[in-house]
């Protein structure tokens, strides 16, 4: 079987699936693997059908059962910067002499589709009491587009919905119950424009996002004070704003009439994911709109939502986690860092727990590595998981 799995992967690192680039040609070999096997297959595309998610069942029509879940889609390589070919699967040693892997997703997911497809492969799959749902998606990273597809998809099947999801993400294995959602907003400042010699006749859209700033810096001082959930979420148990990115001015002789900020903020399993939107403009509408209308009526700061990823949280003890936790032998409850399609999965009242093969910390850098021992023990792991949750 590791032959063969080492053969699998070797094919999906091969075929380059960049968010910007079309993920059906991986899409195409991993229907034809599975073909065969009794499972009812769909495709989901995007709209301009050059993407497409996978969704596979196998097994009855039940309540309960597993979907493990994983994303075809990888962050780029610039090849210049890789010792090893991103696109071809390679052996070699990492800097604590372990044998491992190199190949661009071959932490971040690969391994863990591969290791799913051997084990289904080689699964007697007659055994299945409760449904085996395979959820392949495009797009995860940048937005986790695809599973929002998906999700809709499947919820207009007329199939009862699956209890638990494994959503493969490298963890090293490690079982983790939670993370924060992201959300992502813009505050536009648009002021009006003058000759810098003459400040007092134009309005800095500049100078006015930085009082913008100053407000989000202390939001963010205030949400540092309210601590929560501080045995999962390590290091930094509490809502969290970034300032990404400022953007305005043309020249240095002309006083600037437009300002961008770019904002990512996360917040807390439990909390609104509109919440922190919603402060911050309550605080820019509050402390600044008079005052910039006051220079010039037609001044302005607007805010702006865009994409958002909700916030993922597991309860403690169901029966899935325990299963995991024995079979895995990891027992700290902990909370991811970075957000998953897991927040929209468990929106869909499915129980959610990320674990997968490899490190989140050689995952979207040159030489993208995984340890030989990861890839092997996937195998065990999801063929126990399966047996015990759907048999």
């Amino acid at each position: 079987m590791n032959k063969k799995l080492i053969d699998v992967l070797e094919q999906l690192i091969a075929i380059p699936t960049v968010s910007d680039m079309s993920n059906l040609e991986l899409i195409d070999f991993i229907e034809n693997f599975i073909d065969g096997l009794g499972g009812e297959i769909h495709r989901v595309y995007n709209e301009q059908k050059d993407k497409a998610n996978l969704v596979c069942y196998f097994g009855p029509d039940e309540e309960g059962g597993l979907i493990l879940s994983g994303h075809t889609d990888t962050v780029p390589a610039e090849k210049d910067k890789w010792i090893h070919s991103p696109f071809k699967l390679s052996s070699g040693k990492d800097d604590r002499g372990r044998n491992v892997y190199f190949g661009r997703g071959v932490a971040d997911m690969k391994t863990f589709l591969a290791q799913v497809l051997v084990v289904v492969k080689n699964f007697d799959l007659s055994r299945l009491k409760k449904p085996l749902v395979l959820v392949f998606t495009y797009d995860e990273e940048v937005g986790c587009i695809g599973i929002r597809t998906a999700l809709e998809y499947m919820k207009n099947l007329d199939r009862k919905r699956p209890a638990h999801a494994l959503i493969g993400e490298p963890t090293n294995f490690e079982v983790l119950v939670a993370h924060k959602g992201h959300s992502q907003m813009k505050v536009r400042i648009k002021g009006v424009k003058g000759h810098s010699s003459r400040v007092d006749e134009g309005v800095n859209a500049i100078a006015w996002g930085g009082r913008v700033m100053s407000l989000i810096n202390n939001l963010q001082e205030k949400h540092r004070k309210n601590i929560r959930h501080e045995d999962t979420f390590t290091g930094y148990p509490f809502n969290t704003i970034n300032i990404g990115t400022i953007n305005g001015g043309k020249s240095i002789n002309i006083i600037p009439d437009e300002c961008s900020i770019e904002i990512g903020y996360r917040t807390l399993p439990g909390d609104d994911t509109d919440f922190i939107f919603k402060e911050i403009k309550n605080e820019i509408d509050s402390k600044l709109l008079d005052d910039i209308k006051k220079e010039n009526p037609s001044a302005d700061i607007v805010c702006e939502l865009h994409e958002q990823v909700p916030p993922m949280f597991t309860e403690d003890g169901s029966e899935f986690e325990k299963n995991l936790r024995e079979i895995t032998g990891e027992n700290k409850r902990l909370a991811a860092h970075y957000t998953t399609e897991a927040g929209f999965i468990c929106q869909n009242k499915i129980n959610c727990l990320i674990s997968g093969p490899g490190s989140i910390m050689n995952a979207h850098k040159a030489d993208e590595y995984i340890s030989e021992d990861d890839v092997i023990k996937g195998i065990d792991i999801i063929n126990k998981l399966v047996s015990r949750m759907c048999t």
